[in-house]
């Protein structure tokens, strides 16, 4: 008999528990009104057990469904409600979806029979990459824990280690002005090896460490994933075209000779890079930090050279990347039946901030001169508003001295005082821009301690 997940009271409570963290950041309006990306299974359970009680409108949940006789069970499902309780369903394979829509949505919610593998991280990236989450949105992803064979437990140290092996970029070792291509990588091959012979027996040496490793990798990939943003080639005001294919060429000369260097140990640890390689599927390869280091090597060098500040270019790169930012998250576990493998969940709540990125306070951008890449300071809204007001003020002074006077106007003497209150107003005004672009990096710091130091704390769940 197949299990009844509409019926399962162990899921019940992943899904109570799913229920209260969203009506702790939802009020009760704004889910009337949100949309849904599920996984509602052919009974429609979720929607059922879900967001029918927490008053989402049916019309805008849209349910994924993979196998033929699942989406054929569902559609029959769905047909059993009347016209205007439907939901929306699409047959597709929940990554696949996830590369080709174009719709946002307040809650992504994906939730797995299987276990922790590439496809788990793949969807947190191109949420992330192709803003699919709306802004103040939240994500949930669950997994099935438990009877892993070596190649998945694999891949739980793999994404704890991407995650440990740091966020931010260094340019300590090679120099920003100019590296030894060649001593990198043999630096890149040195390290692979190491942490490969670091890792290779985790398996055997570590199992009591498998259930942080479970635990700590889907939370920490879905915070890094949604913080990656759009990627390089989402970006041409700031990476330009042949400064994409350049890095690439880079790279996939960097991944042939690092894998050389190491007796082609590098492609049998990393797969799935391995296979981005192979069929040169740049969106995967730029996921590495690799291509990270490389790209954002070459244009801080180009804007080192013009003198421009280093806060200036990272903020206006994030505002260009657009990521999302954990503000809160919870895990949770729990196991159906006695005898079967325990789930695993993570809950988020994402934010962008753009309010950090309001043109009203910033008037920095990116433009062109010649075909150079400059940053250029302009005046902000703000500023705009305050110097209209002071030219508005000085024309009027002067209709009315002109009046007065008969025609005899002081005007050089007046224009020279509106220059200097004009002056005053922008070097104000770029005061308040250091400061705000100071205030936005000591944030974007702080998020990138946090997920560097988080570890999730995980409620288990029971009756």
């Amino acid at each position: 008999m197949q299990h009844s997940f509409l019926e399962d009271p162990m899921k019940q409570l992943n899904r109570d528990a799913y229920a209260g963290f969203i009506r702790r950041h939802k009020k009760p309006k704004e889910l009337r009104n949100a949309s849904v990306l599920c996984m509602s299974g052919p009974e429609m359970s979720e929607v059922l057990a879900l967001w029918d009680g927490l008053k989402v409108k049916r019309k805008n949940i849209t349910s994924v469904e993979k196998g033929d006789d699942e989406y054929i069970e569902l559609e029959e499902r769905v047909a059993q409600e009347p016209e205007g309780q439907r939901i929306k369903t699409e047959k597709a394979d929940i990554l696949d979806f996830l590369r080709t829509t174009d719709k946002q949505f307040d809650f992504i919610f994906l939730d797995y029979c299987g276990m922790f593998d590439s496809d788990v991280r793949q969807a947190a990236y191109t949420i992330s990459r192709r803003q699919l989450l709306k802004e103040n949105g939240i994500v949930a992803i669950n997994i099935r824990e438990g009877r892993e064979d070596l190649v998945k437990q694999s891949e739980y140290v793999l994404a704890t280690e991407w995650f440990d092996s740091g966020i931010t970029v260094s340019f300590d070792d090679i120099g920003t002005e100019s590296y030894d291509i060649g001593a990198l990588e043999e630096k890149l091959a040195r390290e692979v090896i190491q942490e490969y012979e670091k890792h290779k027996k985790t398996a055997e040496e570590n199992k009591d460490k498998l259930k942080e490793f479970r635990r700590t990798s889907l939370a920490r990939t879905i915070i890094y994933g949604m913080f990656c943003g759009k990627i390089q080639t989402q970006m041409p005001e700031l990476y330009p075209p042949e400064l994409i294919e350049w890095t690439v060429k880079s790279v996939r000369k960097m991944y042939a000779k690092v894998n050389e260097l190491t007796e082609g140990l590098l492609f049998k640890r990393e797969p799935m890079f391995a296979r981005a390689y192979a069929k040169n599927d740049v969106d995967t390869l730029m996921q590495h930090s690799w291509f990270m280091i490389q790209s954002q090597i070459a244009i801080i060098n180009h804007f080192q050279k013009l003198g421009s500040n280093s806060n200036v270019f990272h903020y206006l790169e994030a505002k260009a990347r657009r990521p999302y930012f954990l503000q809160d998250m919870e895990c949770f576990r729990y196991t159906s039946q006695p005898g079967n493998s325990s789930m695993f969940g993570a809950i988020g709540l994402f934010d962008q901030r753009r309010d950090f990125f309001d043109e009203n306070n910033i008037g920095f951008y990116f433009g062109k001169e010649n075909g150079t890449l400059m940053i250029y300071n302009g005046d902000t809204r703000k500023a705009q508003r305050e110097i209209k007001r002071a030219e508005e003020r000085f024309y009027k002074k002067a209709q009315d001295r002109s009046r007065r006077r008969r025609g005899r106007n002081n005007g050089i003497v007046s224009r020279e005082i509106l220059d200097r209150e004009i002056e005053g107003i922008k070097s104000r005004d770029l005061r308040r821009q250091g400061e705000y672009i100071r205030q936005y990096m000591q944030f974007y710091e702080a998020q990138l301690k946090h997920m560097e130091t988080f570890i999730p704390n995980v409620r288990e769940l029971r009756l």
